[in-house]
């Protein structure tokens, strides 16, 4: 089901923003988990976004490749020249932590950009669908599969056995992924 809600400009910007973003976290932790994430989707406002894994995540190194993948996502779609962190944000790093951090962190946002810039029609192909339904279930991720003719790089389609979960299930699957991961 798509949108039908007529959008000012500045939400429009936002929920670009937020689909291409989300679309960035979808493929990487894909690519790192080689399952497909059961959930996914954007708002009209900043903190309305979220893609759900397949299983918790226990990979430090995992993790931080997906969080840097929204921001690679969007540095893809506003200046697709730069391959590298932007250096305001790297000096960030920097002042909240250590050295080693803002490196760890600088190398997962550029594994990010190349993986996401070798995939950019897939990612282009996603955010669009995202910002047209505002949010991917499992059903709606084996079409978009199909439609794509998409596959994993050893060549198989890993798509998760989840049941076909009932609103209120997923809400509260949402829910309990959300206050999970405030509370670390």
């Amino acid at each position: 089901m798509s949108y039908n809600k007529i959008l000012t400009d500045k939400q429009n910007e936002i929920i670009t923003e937020n689909a291409i973003r989300e679309a960035g976290k979808f493929l990487i932790t894909m690519f790192a988990t080689q399952h497909t994430p059961f959930y996914c989707a954007v708002a009209e406002n900043k903190a309305g976004c979220i893609t759900i894994p397949k299983f918790d995540i226990t990979d430090g190194a995992v993790r931080s490749l997906i969080h840097w993948a929204g921001e690679a996502a969007w540095q893809i779609y506003k200046n697709p020249e730069n391959k590298k962190m932007p250096q305001h944000i790297y000096n960030k790093l920097k002042d909240v932590a250590s050295q080693d951090v803002a490196d760890m962190c600088k190398i997962h946002l550029e594994a990010d950009i190349f993986m996401l810039t070798l995939n950019k029609t897939l990612l282009y192909s996603l955010a669009c669908d995202l910002k047209n339904h505002r949010e991917m279930y499992h059903r709606d991720i084996c079409e978009f599969y199909k439609v794509h003719n998409f596959m994993l790089p050893d060549g198989v389609i890993r798509l998760n056995e989840f049941p076909e979960f009932s609103k209120n299930e997923l809400k509260n699957m949402v829910r309990n992924f959300k206050r999970k991961n405030q509370a670390a």
